[in-house]
């Protein structure tokens, strides 16, 4: 082989293994640029976000100082009592004010016909009480006249310009903002204004302090595109001059305003640099400004709304600056490329062989990845369903209500020994001569009867937001966590379902329940062994509510409640109650006052129990109160009327075995 045709085949292997790294640098280059932009970008939000928060937090600070004098008390005294002593103590705290502030230029007090009536110069730091013979009427300027016709608590803000003494432009040049406010006595009639000449210059200081490090050129332009600050001085107030009309921002940079006009904010690149611009309104509700006028003694042009009073805060990066930055760029990649170039082409080879081999193992791993999952998501399906499935048939023994009580998802989280302490309403129910229906029927009637009855009841204490907790044979327990009110209309809503269950199974004997009622705080909680376990509840409450469905069948009443259910009703007097004993319960040593609600009997029945239930309670009172003669008379009353009234029977018999 030729010396030429190894050099060739050098140049070619060189040049092929040289390409994908000079393409690599190339991106780097690339990125590299497109980082330093957006830091460069996102420093100049930041810095315009800052200077923002500056200018509303500046102007807040100034509208509190405004309100605080407006509002103070020694000024409130001196609307009472126009006094020459009053007027020094006044002077006095507004000079401490001036002092300490060392912001305001002036701070005034003008009554209502603009005539001032005290007056602090700022006095370059060094404030001082402008004496009386040198105070001036300013009741035709534009500042007191768009002040004084606001509301109170309303802030008047005048345009940023430069202050104007005796018709002309105050030099060294002094950019002033006015704030005032009207100022009402007790009576709430106006009586003038208090007004701050702040010093502008401060506020752009400010400004101007938060990007004294960046790279960039901070700009203020007021709506009209006029340089409030900029790089230039001789740019700046240009509106405040004749021959400075033409000196705005839209001027010299023409296509780049058209955007920044047309938008709130954004940024933006052209052949002229990188611009960052925001909107500020600084003006909140309640705040108002003019237009304002150059000339001393005309009133403004027109008013300002909050939305037209408003600045913009532009950031700007020459060219020139951008390319320097590019440059930097380029000569940090330059050299160290050069010395990889070396290193490149000997591993060049191996690398790309390593390459290879990965991109073919990350394949296979891929597909395996691809399998595992979708066998990972098939087992989890199957246990979801699985789950689903074990969880509804346990809430066929265990009700799901029961399970969330115990704040559990799932039965398969249940332990034993979890409780929970809550107080509810337990309702007992109970078929009355169960022993006696059944004993005429098979052992599968009696299921199919006892299945029939339940499935008529369990839809009603659900639809009450109750659950059943057990069945005791043909006795049911539920609870009700909510409310006694659910559990009370629960059970007269299985009461009139039971009436229309008899009508439709009339070839047998109609049957009869009782319902007892009690409210209290009970245990609900798992109890048991290693490899059986139950839901249960322990409670006084559980055995009261058990007791007072006993004792329906010896009143020959339907549906009893205790105290304590009957004290937890919202309104009693939608339900048809009658007081029915006062029982000393197992193992408590007060007695407890046993109601019946009667609203569910037949209409018949209900009417003459209404008719009967003051002579029945007066009895029953008499009867406890051991006065006998009188509790028999009310009796036999009510017996008269209702003669089938079991209860009054068995009270009128207590009497007479006295």
């Amino acid at each position: 082989m030729s010396t030429s045709d190894k050099l060739k085949r050098f140049l070619i292997t060189f040049l092929l293994l040289l390409l994908p790294f000079l393409l690599i640098a190339i991106v780097i280059y690339y990125q590299e640029v497109t980082i330093n932009k957006k830091i460069l970008e996102i420093q100049a939000i930041e810095n315009l976000n800052g200077q923002n928060e500056q200018i509303v937090n500046e102007f807040n600070y100034i509208v509190s100082d405004l309100m605080f004098l407006s509002e103070q008390y020694e000024l409130q005294q001196l609307l009472e009592n126009d006094s020459i002593p009053q007027r020094r103590i006044l002077e006095n705290g507004y000079h401490l004010f001036a002092s300490r502030k060392k912001m305001y230029e002036q701070i005034r007090f003008l009554n209502e016909t603009g005539m001032e009536i005290i007056r602090i110069n700022g006095n370059a730091g060094n404030p001082f009480i402008v004496p009386p013979q040198q105070l001036q009427s300013k009741g035709k300027r534009y500042y007191f006249k768009d002040t004084f016709m606001l509301q109170q608590g309303n802030v008047f803000v005048s345009p940023f310009d430069l202050n104007i003494e005796q018709g002309q432009i105050e030099y060294p040049l002094k950019p002033m903002i006015r704030f005032g406010t009207p100022v009402f006595d007790k009576a709430g009639k106006k009586r003038g204004i208090i007004l701050f000449n702040y010093l502008g210059e401060k506020l752009l200081q400010k400004l101007h302090k938060r990007v004294a490090t960046a790279s960039c050129e901070f700009m203020l332009l007021n709506a009209e595109g006029f340089w409030l600050k900029g790089s230039v001085s001789q740019d700046e107030w240009g509106f405040m001059f004749q021959n400075g009309i033409d000196k705005t921002f839209g001027n010299r940079f023409s296509e780049e305003w058209q955007k920044i006009t047309q938008a709130k904010s954004g940024q933006f690149y052209t052949n002229k640099g990188f611009f960052s611009f925001s909107t500020i309104y600084p003006l909140l509700e309640g705040q108002k400004s003019s237009s304002g006028t150059q000339k001393a003694f005309l009133p403004s042009l027109k008013n300002i709304s909050v939305l037209e009073y408003h600045w913009k805060l532009i950031s700007y990066v020459p060219i020139s600056v951008l390319q320097i930055n590019t440059r930097k760029i380029l000569k940090h990649i330059a050299i160290p490329f050069m010395a990889l170039v070396l290193l490149i082409m000997s591993i060049s080879a191996f690398l790309t062989k390593t390459y290879i081999i990965r991109v073919n193992v990350d394949a296979a791993l891929r597909i395996k990845n691809q399998q595992l999952e979708a066998f990972s998501k098939q087992l989890e399906e199957i246990q979801q369903d699985k789950l689903y499935r074990i969880n509804k048939a346990f809430e066929r023994f265990i009700p799901y209500e029961f399970i969330r009580l115990l704040d559990k998802d799932s039965i398969l989280d249940v332990q034993l020994g979890d409780q929970v302490a809550k107080e509810m309403t337990i309702l007992f129910s109970d078929i009355r001569g169960f022993t006696s229906i059944s004993e005429k029927m098979t052992p599968q009637e009696n299921f199919d009867f006892i299945n029939s009855y339940l499935g008529q009841m369990e839809p009603i204490i659900a639809l009450n937001h109750g659950f059943i907790d057990k069945y005791i044979g043909d006795a049911i327990m539920a609870l009700f966590p909510s409310s006694a009110d659910d559990a009370l209309c629960g059970a007269i809503a299985m009461l009139r379902k039971l009436l229309k269950y008899n009508q439709g199974r009339q070839a047998y004997d109609p049957i009869s329940i009782g319902i007892g009622l009690n409210t209290g705080a009970l245990m609900l909680g798992t109890i048991g062994g290693k490899n059986r376990m139950d839901g249960t509840v322990i409670s006084d409450a559980v055995n009261l509510a058990a007791r007072i469905e006993n004792m329906t069948k010896m009143y020959g009443t339907r549906l009893l409640i205790s105290q304590y259910t009957y004290s937890h009703l919202n309104d009693i007097s939608q339900y048809a109650i009658r007081i029915i004993d006062i029982v000393k319960a197992k193992g408590k040593s007060e007695p407890v006052t046993v109601y019946e609600v009667f609203d569910a009997d037949s209409p018949n029945i209900f009417e003459l129990k209404m008719k009967t239930r003051d002579n029945f309670e007066f009895g029953l009172a008499y009867y406890h109160q051991k006065h006998i003669n009188k509790a028999i008379k009310c009796f036999k009353q009510v017996l008269q009327i209702y003669p089938d009234d079991q209860a009054t029977h068995i009270y009128l018999k207590r009497c007479l075995d006295k």
